[in-house]
This record gives structure tokens, sequence and C-alpha cells, in this order.
């Protein structure tokens, strides 16, 4: 899954916000990639 979390103008688009619900039985496995546009730091 992709998807920007600024819009057009380099604001950042409300309707990206989302969140994560608990686990109510079994396992939850995430995984994080972060893509920049110029180098961190």
């Amino acid at each position: 899954m992709y998807f920007r979390y600024m819009n057009g103008q380099r604001q950042l688009d409300p309707s990206t916000l989302h969140g994560g619900a608990p686990v109510l039985a079994g396992d939850k496995w995430i995984m994080t990639k972060w893509m920049r546009e110029r180098a961190y730091g």
C-alpha cells in the first residue's frame, strides 16, 4: 500500500489520516518504509 500525505500545494492532506485498531485475537504485523524526496539529515 502506498499513499501520499501531501497534496499538490505541499500541505497535509486530511483524507490520509488513519489509525489502527486493537488486536482482539491473533497477531498484528506491520511494516513501514519511509520514502523521502530529499536526503534526511
